[in-house]
Formats: structure tokens, sequence, C-alpha cells
């Protein structure tokens, strides 16, 4: 995982567990950065590239309390019942790479 879009308190997954960032911090060579990670059982210090983000799905939206409250074939919108707290999707921006 690209440790540029690491932040304290992310969800990530580490050997089908998932935890939740910590701390980020680097070696004390410099070169390779390391991030702590806990859940409810264990907590501890782990490579940052040895983890891996978790994709955002409906089921993890509504485990956070988003539920859909709009939908279309160009966008679908999850809402909490907090002000300004919406999370939209658009499915017009498929992403292609080109060489």
């Amino acid at each position: 995982m690209n440790v540029a879009d690491l932040k304290i308190k992310n969800l990530v997954e580490y050997k089908n567990q998932i935890y939740n960032i910590t701390e980020i911090f680097q070696d004390n060579d410099g070169k390779n950065y390391f991030v702590k990670i806990e859940n409810d059982i264990h907590s501890f210090s782990v490579p940052a590239e040895s983890i891996k983000p978790i994709q955002i799905t409906e089921e993890w939206l509504e485990k956070f309390g988003f539920s859909r409250t709009y939908s279309s074939e160009q966008r679908i919108r999850y809402e909490r019942p907090e002000t300004f707290i919406k999370y939209d999707i658009d499915l017009n921006s498929k992403k292609s790479w080109t060489d």
C-alpha cells in the first residue's frame, strides 16, 4: 500500500483481520515505513507494504450508519443522519489506464 495514502484512523486489512492505523513511522535508516495497527484483540507494528486497503462497499457504509438515499444510472448516494455527511459514487467515472 502506498504510504502517502495512509492516515491515522484508517481501517486496513492485515492477515484477513481489520485494524485501525494508530501510528505511521519510518525505521532508523529512514528507508522503510511502518504502521502501528490495532483492533480489539491485537496491537502491533508491521511494514506499511504488508497492509491492504479496505474496499468501500455498501456493506461497509451500512456498518458505519450510512443508508442509500438516491440511486440513478449516473450516481448512488449514501447519507448519514448528521448534516452534510454524504458519500456519492459516480458511476460515470470509469477510469482506464493507457500507455
